[in-house]
C-alpha cells in the first residue's frame, strides 16, 4: 500500500510536455544615437535538452558585435539582441516559475572608447504575459571584458499560456563613447556548448504552482492514511 501511495503522488504530479523551441536570433537598434547590431556566429540552438518538472527547456547561443552607426563615433548607445521561439505542447498554468541560467562573455574594443561601464539587461516576455519580466542585470568597468554566468530570476507566467504561444528573450547593452576618434564596439559571445552551459537556457528548471504542490501534498497525505488504517486493520485481525 505503500507503493500505490507514492505511485498516486506520482499520478497527480506528472502531466504533458511543455516544449520550448528557439526558432530565430537576430538583432535590432533602437533610435539614434545607435548601434548597428550583427549576429556573426550563426544561430546555435539547442532544443533537444533534458525536461525538468515535465518542461523541456531551450538554449541558445551566438557571437554578436556592436559598432556605431549614422557616422557618429560618440554618445550613448542602446542596443538589443534578440531570442525569439515557440511554446508547445502541453499548456502552463498560471503561477508556474521556469528557472533560466546565463552564461556569456562581453567585450569592448578599449577604455579609450568606452571609458565608462557596459550594462546589460536579459529580459523575458511570452504572447499573452507581454509585460517584459527582467531576469539579469549586471555590468563592468575598468576592464576590458567580463564573463557573466549565472542563475536570474525565475520567470512567472503571471496567466496561463497554451501551446501555440510565443517568447521573446531580450539581451539589451547599453555603453557610451566618448572619444570621435575610436569607434565604441561591444563585443559578445555566447557560443553554446551544450544544454545549460554557456549562452542562456530557459527551462533550466521548473517550479511548480502553490496549488501543484497543495496536490501533492493532499495526494501524500491521503496515501499515507489509507496506508496506516489498513496496517492498524491488519494488526487487529
Amino acid at each position: 500500500m505503500l507503493f500505490a501511495a507514492v505511485a498516486l503522488i506520482g499520478t497527480v504530479a506528472v502531466s504533458a510536455q511543455t516544449i520550448f523551441t528557439a526558432n530565430g536570433i537576430g538583432a535590432s537598434t533602437l533610435p539614434s544615437p545607435h548601434a548597428d547590431v550583427s549576429a556573426t556566429g550563426g544561430p546555435l540552438y539547442n532544443n533537444t535538452g533534458p525536461v525538468t518538472n515535465n518542461i523541456q527547456g531551450v538554449t541558445f547561443g551566438n557571437s554578436f558585435s556592436m559598432s556605431p552607426t549614422g557616422g557618429s563615433d560618440f554618445g550613448t548607445f542602446d542596443n538589443t539582441f534578440r531570442i525569439a521561439g515557440a511554446i508547445s505542447g502541453d499548456a502552463i498554468t498560471a503561477g508556474t516559475l521556469i528557472g533560466i541560467s546565463y552564461n556569456f562573455g562581453l567585450a569592448r574594443s578599449s577604455l579609450t572608447a568606452i571609458p565608462g561601464a557596459v550594462t546589460w539587461t536579459l529580459t523575458l516576455q511570452d504572447s499573452v504575459n507581454t509585460t517584459a519580466q527582467v531576469i539579469a542585470t549586471d555590468s563592468f568597468s575598468g576592464t576590458n571584458s567580463a564573463t557573466f554566468v549565472g542563475t536570474g530570476a525565475n520567470y512567472q507566467f503571471t496567466s496561463g499560456v497554451s501551446s501555440g504561444a510565443t517568447f521573446l528573450a531580450i539581451l539589451e547593452v547599453t555603453y557610451t563613447g566618448t572619444n570621435p576618434m575610436a569607434p565604441p564596439i561591444v563585443t559578445g559571445t555566447m557560443l553554446s556548448t551544450g544544454y545549460g552551459q554557456e549562452g542562456i537556457t530557459i527551462g533550466a528548471s521548473a517550479i511548480p504552482e502553490p496549488s501543484t504542490y497543495a496536490a501533492i501534498a493532499g495526494a501524500a497525505m491521503l496515501g499515507f492514511a489509507v496506508w496506516s488504517r489498513r496496517r492498524r486493520s491488519a494488526t487487529v485481525a
